[in-house]
């Protein structure tokens, strides 16, 4: 799946999900780095499985750490 944010446009692809205490986080190939994305539903805008794509909306702050 891809994931777009609706502020910063096309974060990258999923490449995995991991599982932490507090929450699934799913791992995304940006720019050559994995980042990591918090699975919640309070930042799924809407899974579109024929596309293969997830719209997101970031919490603030996440893509400047």
């Amino acid at each position: 799946f891809m994931i777009s944010d609706e502020e910063h446009g096309e974060i990258g692809k999923i490449i995995r999900t991991e599982e932490y205490p507090s929450s699934e986080m799913w791992i995304v190939l940006r720019d050559g780095k994995e980042i990591m994305i918090p699975v919640t539903d309070q930042f799924i805008i809407e899974i579109d499985y024929p596309s293969k794509t997830i719209r997101y909306q970031a919490p603030e702050g996440l893509f400047e750490l």
